[in-house]
């Protein structure tokens, strides 16, 4: 275990992760309900996962950008100019 996976952003980034997986656990499990809410519901609902994968994406981008290792890295073109 290397000494950056001690840090507060990993903590953050994985507790984020499994948190979002959890979620996902229970909209399957309760997918029947789920299929039953009103428009506005679903909408707020598919805006609160929206929310979830933003942040989620956030915190991998200030890992690399922290560490060292940037995570907007495509192979044939290198890398975005930011």
């Amino acid at each position: 275990m290397s000494e950056n996976s001690k840090t507060p952003l990993v903590f953050a980034t994985v507790v984020n992760g499994v948190l979002i997986l959890l979620a996902l656990v229970m909209l399957l499990a309760n997918w029947n309900q789920v299929m039953k809410l009103d428009i506005y519901q679903g909408l707020v609902l598919v805006l609160l996962f929206a929310g979830l994968f933003g942040l989620h994406g956030l915190l991998h981008t200030a890992l690399g950008t922290v560490y060292g290792n940037s995570q907007l890295k495509v192979p044939p073109f290198g890398r975005f100019p930011f």
